[in-house]
């Protein structure tokens, strides 16, 4: 063997090879049991040719001598780089000319590492020609295993550590900081990104992983640090964020090499700090110069969503949009399903765009795109906050209304609008399946205005329906269209949740679509029927007919005309809505023929995937309905949302969207069995997995375990909302 493949151009046939010399030497120390020292002098060396020396201020009678030396060099090393601060800093300059240390000729760069490596943390004199002048440097050659990162935290989801050599030489910075190897959750929503280097956290300076752990390890969960740092690829920019600290999603671990065993044990980072009893904060009402506008201010909010972990098919990690507060005294806020989009969030409520505090999830609709939020009233003082008044019904095509909202930068506005349609809602399959309302009409305006969301109003200030936005998906690109969502589908519930009940949900497990009457005909709606539900609904003159049934659900079979329910006809999503309770009488038009036939809507609580796995590096929970409904999936187990590059999930292609529905030919049909199948196992331990794609195919898996870098826990949603970590799962 003459030199190691180092690599390749994909762009044209040329190969990279590493010469052995100082690999044998490494193995050989190796197998003697002994250390292999590294030495550096912080900089970077170019072989260039006598022609170039020779412009660089190489002296003829220098040349000359050199050549006699070593014949068959063609040249020699010239300093190309020197680290900012570093050992040779101020000593070497750019274009010297290498020429010997402690007085031996340094023909090549083998020559000059292997002095360097003999000679790790002692003073060494170097010889070189700078502008045609000899020059006698001494410096200390510095130890290069101690500028190589040997040691990272997990915090956040973010993996940090110190700046390594590599990277500052790269591009040029002084070796200090903290580098950000990936932001995870914690650092992404303040702009944070991989390549910055933090250098101060809280106003105090971080040069090392270990100061940065240790004003961390200080903080209280929900704790607002200021950090101060910079980009690799822009480091004269200094940049200041606030990071919001997380210590209860997350788990937060120091991880140290350990060179006899070849890993990286973990150690847990002391609990934090219990935080502080929250102070009262007050802020005056936002001002706007239209009266309509400062009649709401005290009822809008901004909501901003983050996500820990994108389950349930979501398409992104962070959210915004606006609030109406539905009841002040309790904190209530109605929100669209755009901005919560899933259970797993962390939530906060801007007033008067200058306070801002934290928010909890109270009910999700699944697929009548709204959610309830709750946030603490005493945590906003004396700030202004009212209860909207709500219309007593919801708005009609041709109908004049107000819009009252809040732009992008916060600001209030109010613009006269006209409803031009309400139509059924029908949006795209989303790819892979995630929440998509359905079930549901939308109000259309002539000229809708721009902004991040309000609610629309009749001329007395009522809210006839919130501004919602509504997210879908065409191929591979996110859209998000913006409707207005009748009071009438919401009114009821928040109704029921001012005065304290429980929120009462019927999932009847179908998606529907309106069709002409007309059309209806064709499908088998006799004369008499037709009459009936002409005489209903006047204006629309439509039948339900149904689109996706969930599998297993009875009596619905996709193609179904729904006539009637409790022999009241029913044409409208609004009617389906009134008439949905824990049984239905249903007539359907099946086939052709009228049947009558019971259906027993599931009860929910309507607060979303309640429980996630972390497991092999892949995050399991159970099959969310949007799959169920979207795919007919009908089969048992469980279901993979999301995994990490590295794990065992992605070197077995355990990908996401992919269904689990047996491990080691147990079956397992919820996240319980799936649970059970696994503890207990070990890492080293393998498994086959017995999975399939959303459209049915089946992939048998193999997995091994590695519980080190990957191990196994659990989060759960707690009666309030709030989310538990449970680390004790792996054995």
């Amino acid at each position: 063997m003459l030199a190691l493949n180092a690599g390749s151009r994909t762009q044209a046939a040329s190969s990279f090879f590493f010469p052995l010399e100082r690999v044998v030497r490494a193995l050989d120390r190796l197998r003697r049991g002994e250390a292999v020292p590294r030495g550096t002098l912080c900089a970077t060396y170019e072989l260039r040719p006598y022609d170039e020396l020779r412009r660089l201020g190489l002296r003829p009678e220098r040349e000359a001598a050199l050549r006699a030396a070593a014949p068959t060099a063609t040249g020699r090393l010239v300093i190309e780089s020197i680290l900012p601060e570093g050992p040779t800093d101020g000593h070497l300059a750019l274009g010297d000319i290498l020429l010997s240390v402690d007085g031996h000729p340094i023909l090549d760069f083998i020559t000059l590492e292997a002095h360097l490596d003999d000679h790790v943390g002692r003073e060494i004199t170097l010889e070189v020609e700078r502008g045609g002048r000899p020059q006698q440097i001494r410096v200390t050659t510095l130890d290069l295993h101690t500028i190589t990162p040997a040691s990272f935290i997990e915090l956040g989801g973010a993996t940090l550590h110190d700046l390594s050599y590599q990277i500052a030489r790269q591009f040029q910075i002084p070796l200090r900081g903290v580098y950000i190897a990936s932001a995870g959750a914690m650092f992404t929503p303040t702009g944070l990104d991989r390549g910055a280097v933090i250098t101060a956290v809280g106003g105090q300076a971080t040069p090392d992983l270990a100061a940065l752990e240790a004003r961390f390890a200080a903080a209280p969960h929900g704790a607002k640090l200021p950090i101060r740092y910079f980009d690799v690829e822009s480091p004269r920019r200094d940049r200041v964020c606030v990071v919001t600290v997380e210590r209860q999603i997350f788990s937060a671990v120091r991880r140290d090499r350990d060179d006899n065993s070849g890993i990286w044990p973990s150690r847990q980072l002391p609990p934090p700090p219990p935080a502080p009893a929250p102070a009262p904060l007050t802020a005056a009402a936002a001002e706007a110069d239209d009266p309509r506008a400062l009649a709401l201010a005290a009822s809008l909010v901004t909501v901003v969503v983050t996500l820990p972990h994108k389950i349930d098919g979501v398409q992104a990690a962070s959210f915004r949009g606006v609030g109406l507060i539905v009841d002040a005294e309790r904190g209530l806020v109605l929100v669209d399903r755009s901005v919560v989009p899933t259970a797993l969030a962390e939530l906060n409520l801007t007033f008067a765009g200058a306070l801002e505090v934290p928010a909890r999830i109270v009910f999700l609709h699944p697929f009548h795109n709204y959610a309830v939020i709750a946030f603490d009233p005493a945590r906003v003082g004396d700030t202004p906050l009212r209860a909207a008044e709500l219309a007593p019904r919801g708005a009609e095509p041709g109908d004049q209304a107000w819009m009252v909202g809040l732009r992008r930068d916060q600001r209030l506005f109010a613009q006269r609008v006209e409803i031009a349609t309400s139509d059924a809602l029908d949006l795209p399959i989303p790819k892979p399946p995630r929440y998509r309302p359905a079930n549901l009409e939308k109000l259309a305006l002539t000229q809708p205005p721009r902004a991040l969301g309000g609610v629309l109003t009749d001329d007395d200030g009522r809210v006839l329906a919130l501004w919602a936005g509504f997210s879908y998906q065409v191929a591979k690109e996110h859209k998000l269209a913006e409707y207005g969502l009748s009071v009438d589908f919401w009114a009821p519930l928040t109704r029921r949740l001012r005065r304290g009940e429980p929120p009462t949900l019927w999932d009847p497990g179908v998606e529907l679509r309106p069709i002409p009457l007309a059309e209806a005909r064709g499908h088998g709606v006799d004369p008499q029927w037709a009459k009936r539900l002409e005489q209903h609904d006047p204006r629309r003159r439509q039948v339900l007919l149904v689109e996706r049934v969930i599998s297993g659900v009875e009596p619905w079979r996709s193609g179904d005309l729904l006539l009637a329910i409790d022999g009241a006809p029913v044409t409208t999503f609004l009617d389906l809505e009134r008439a949905l309770g824990p049984h239905l009488a249903l007539t359907l038009l099946r086939d052709g023929a009228v049947i009558e036939a019971t259906a027993a809507p599931r009860p929910l609580r309507g607060h979303g995937t309640d429980r996630v796995l972390h497991w092999a590096g892949a995050l399991i929970q159970e099959i969310p309905r949007s799959l169920r409904i979207q795919r007919g999936t009908g089969v048992a187990g469980v279901y993979t949302s999301l995994y990490w590059y590295g794990s065992p999930a992605s070197r077995s292609k355990l990908r996401a969207s992919r269904l689990i529905t047996a491990v080691d030919d147990q079956p397992v049909g919820d996240l319980d069995a799936f649970l059970a199948s696994v503890r207990g196992r070990r890492s080293g331990d393998a498994l086959r997995l017995m999975t399939y794609d959303v459209d049915g195919r089946a992939e048998l898996l193999t997995l091994r375990l590695d519980l080190e870098y990957f191990p196994t826990f659990e989060l759960r949603q707690g009666d309030r909302g709030q989310w538990i970590r449970d680390d004790t799962l792996d054995p």
